[in-house]
């Protein structure tokens, strides 16, 4: 019977450096898959760093931590990701987002296949 290996990076993120953030999202998934983890979760907005605060009112800094997502995703083959970020569809979302990446036989499946809003940011 197959096992289900869960991991939990615990990364040291900096608010705004999202090239860096970036980087050690993709380093601790290649680690992860290493070590044969299954399904790999990250920090509350691992992608931004956390807290931003009133840069989340800077609609570059939005558009800067959807491209490091997508980054990640591209990078998070053959494995689970569960990365948090910020979402900005209707209002701005601290949001987290589920990446699957599973190959079975020939079959390859990807994507994101859904994310969470979890809550909006009040203060703002």
């Amino acid at each position: 019977m197959r096992q289900l290996r869960v991991g939990m990076a615990q990364i040291n993120t900096t608010v705004g450096d999202f090239a860096g953030n970036t980087q050690k999202i993709i380093k601790a998934i290649a680690e992860a898959k290493s070590l044969g983890v299954d399904l790999l979760t990250f920090p509350e907005l691992a992608v931004c760093g956390y807290p931003p605060e009133d840069l989340l009112l800077k609609p570059q800094f939005i558009e800067e931590n959807l491209k490091s997502v997508d980054q990640i995703v591209k990078q998070s083959s053959r494995i689970a990701i569960v990365v948090g970020f910020v979402d900005a569809k209707e209002d701005i979302y601290n949001a987290a987002a589920v990446k699957v990446g599973i190959e079975v036989e020939s079959i390859a499946w990807g994507g994101m296949v859904d994310y969470e809003q979890m809550t909006n940011f009040p203060e703002l």
